[in-house]
Protein backbone atom coordinates (compact mmCIF):
# COMPACT_ATOMS: atom_id res chain seq x y z
CA UNK A 1 0.00 0.00 0.00
CA UNK A 2 2.44 2.64 -1.32
CA UNK A 3 1.59 5.75 -2.77
CA UNK A 4 -1.42 7.73 -2.60
CA UNK A 5 -3.72 5.53 -0.73
CA UNK A 6 -0.77 4.87 2.08
CA UNK A 7 -0.69 8.66 2.38
CA UNK A 8 -4.12 8.90 3.40
CA UNK A 9 -3.85 5.75 6.18
CA UNK A 10 -0.45 7.41 7.37
CA UNK A 11 -2.65 10.93 7.83
CA UNK A 12 -5.50 9.07 9.70
CA UNK A 13 -2.75 7.18 11.91
CA UNK A 14 -1.45 10.61 12.85
CA UNK A 15 -4.75 12.18 13.34
CA UNK A 16 -5.19 9.76 15.87
CA UNK A 17 -2.00 10.32 17.68
CA UNK A 18 -2.85 14.01 17.89
CA UNK A 19 -6.40 13.59 19.06
CA UNK A 20 -4.66 11.02 21.88
CA UNK A 21 -2.39 13.99 22.76
CA UNK A 22 -5.78 15.94 23.30
CA UNK A 23 -5.40 18.16 20.16
CA UNK A 24 -8.88 18.45 17.86
CA UNK A 25 -8.27 17.79 14.65
CA UNK A 26 -10.50 17.28 11.55
CA UNK A 27 -9.45 17.15 7.33
CA UNK A 28 -9.39 20.66 6.13
CA UNK A 29 -10.02 22.05 2.58
CA UNK A 30 -8.55 20.74 -0.23
CA UNK A 31 -4.43 19.60 -0.65
CA UNK A 32 -2.88 20.98 -3.42
CA UNK A 33 -0.41 18.46 -4.53
CA UNK A 34 1.26 20.48 -7.22
CA UNK A 35 2.09 22.47 -4.07
CA UNK A 36 3.40 19.49 -2.23
CA UNK A 37 0.48 19.77 0.02
CA UNK A 38 -0.28 15.71 0.62
CA UNK A 39 -2.92 16.72 3.33
CA UNK A 40 -4.64 19.75 4.57
CA UNK A 41 -5.84 19.38 8.42
CA UNK A 42 -7.30 21.67 10.71
CA UNK A 43 -5.71 21.65 14.00
CA UNK A 44 -7.64 23.19 17.44
CA UNK A 45 -9.07 25.61 14.40
CA UNK A 46 -6.13 26.39 12.68
CA UNK A 47 -5.13 25.01 8.97
CA UNK A 48 -2.10 22.88 8.49
CA UNK A 49 0.03 21.50 5.67
CA UNK A 50 0.73 17.76 6.35
CA UNK A 51 3.67 16.50 3.49
CA UNK A 52 4.32 12.64 3.62
CA UNK A 53 7.21 10.67 2.48
CA UNK A 54 7.85 6.94 2.42
CA UNK A 55 11.10 5.37 4.47
CA UNK A 56 12.89 4.23 3.34
CA UNK A 57 13.20 6.98 0.74
CA UNK A 58 15.61 5.15 -0.92
CA UNK A 59 13.65 4.18 -4.09
CA UNK A 60 16.45 0.75 -5.08
CA UNK A 61 15.13 -0.48 -1.52
CA UNK A 62 11.65 -0.43 -2.79
CA UNK A 63 12.61 -1.92 -5.99
CA UNK A 64 14.63 -4.66 -4.79
CA UNK A 65 11.41 -5.02 -2.32
CA UNK A 66 9.13 -5.32 -5.33
CA UNK A 67 10.68 -7.72 -7.37
CA UNK A 68 12.38 -10.06 -4.67
CA UNK A 69 10.31 -9.73 -1.67
CA UNK A 70 12.98 -8.44 -0.01
CA UNK A 71 15.63 -6.05 1.01
CA UNK A 72 18.43 -5.60 3.36
CA UNK A 73 20.60 -2.42 4.52
CA UNK A 74 22.76 -5.08 6.05
CA UNK A 75 26.05 -3.72 5.06
CA UNK A 76 25.59 -0.09 4.03
CA UNK A 77 26.27 0.93 8.01
CA UNK A 78 22.36 1.87 7.52
CA UNK A 79 20.43 1.74 10.21
CA UNK A 80 16.72 2.86 11.32
CA UNK A 81 18.23 6.26 12.53
CA UNK A 82 19.76 6.47 8.61
CA UNK A 83 16.43 5.45 6.87
CA UNK A 84 14.66 8.22 8.83
CA UNK A 85 17.52 10.70 8.03
CA UNK A 86 17.23 10.11 4.19
CA UNK A 87 13.43 10.61 3.97
CA UNK A 88 13.78 14.16 5.85
CA UNK A 89 16.22 15.10 3.69
CA UNK A 90 14.13 14.95 0.99
CA UNK A 91 12.07 17.22 2.31
CA UNK A 92 14.43 19.76 3.26
CA UNK A 93 14.20 22.99 1.84
CA UNK A 94 10.40 21.77 0.56
CA UNK A 95 8.71 21.45 4.29
CA UNK A 96 9.06 24.22 6.09
CA UNK A 97 5.74 25.08 8.18
CA UNK A 98 4.34 22.24 7.65
CA UNK A 99 3.83 18.69 9.79
CA UNK A 100 6.05 16.21 8.17
CA UNK A 101 4.53 13.20 7.96
CA UNK A 102 7.09 10.25 7.60
CA UNK A 103 5.34 7.17 6.99
CA UNK A 104 6.89 3.86 7.92
CA UNK A 105 4.11 1.67 7.12
CA UNK A 106 5.92 -0.99 5.74
CA UNK A 107 8.15 -1.34 8.06
CA UNK A 108 6.84 -0.26 11.22
CA UNK A 109 9.50 -2.45 13.23
CA UNK A 110 11.85 0.96 13.20
CA UNK A 111 9.36 2.78 15.04
CA UNK A 112 10.29 2.32 18.63
CA UNK A 113 9.86 4.79 21.27
CA UNK A 114 13.84 5.18 21.22
CA UNK A 115 13.47 6.41 17.97
CA UNK A 116 13.04 10.20 18.23
CA UNK A 117 16.25 10.45 20.89
CA UNK A 118 18.42 8.23 18.79
CA UNK A 119 17.76 10.37 15.61
CA UNK A 120 17.90 13.84 17.65
CA UNK A 121 21.08 12.85 19.06
CA UNK A 122 22.79 12.14 15.52
CA UNK A 123 21.33 14.39 13.75
CA UNK A 124 19.76 17.09 15.35
CA UNK A 125 16.00 18.33 16.08
CA UNK A 126 14.30 17.87 12.49
CA UNK A 127 11.40 20.44 13.00
CA UNK A 128 14.53 22.92 13.99
CA UNK A 129 16.27 22.17 10.90
CA UNK A 130 13.60 22.20 8.46
CA UNK A 131 11.67 24.97 10.33
CA UNK A 132 8.54 22.38 10.21
CA UNK A 133 5.04 22.66 12.52
CA UNK A 134 6.14 19.02 13.95
CA UNK A 135 7.93 15.81 12.47
CA UNK A 136 5.82 12.39 13.01
CA UNK A 137 7.16 8.96 12.08
CA UNK A 138 4.10 6.76 12.03
CA UNK A 139 3.55 2.42 11.50
CA UNK A 140 0.83 0.87 10.64
CA UNK A 141 -0.96 1.45 13.36
CA UNK A 142 -1.66 4.48 16.28
CA UNK A 143 0.13 2.65 18.76
CA UNK A 144 3.29 3.17 16.52
CA UNK A 145 3.25 7.10 15.96
CA UNK A 146 6.20 9.22 17.78
CA UNK A 147 7.29 12.98 16.73
CA UNK A 148 10.49 13.17 16.00
CA UNK A 149 11.12 16.58 17.30
CA UNK A 150 10.66 18.59 20.60
CA UNK A 151 10.34 22.11 19.59
CA UNK A 152 8.69 22.56 16.31
CA UNK A 153 7.05 26.46 15.36
CA UNK A 154 3.99 27.91 16.88
CA UNK A 155 0.93 27.80 14.85
CA UNK A 156 -0.32 30.81 13.83
CA UNK A 157 -3.41 31.72 15.26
Amino acid sequence: MRGRSAEGHAVDVLIGALRERGDRVEYGPGSRDDRGEDACLLIDGRPVVVQVVSVPANQSLWRELASTGAATTRGTGEDAVDLVRQAVVRKKGKASGTILLLDAGHIGAIVTGDLPERYRTKYGDPEEELELVEAWIVGPSQRSAVRLGKRGVTLAV
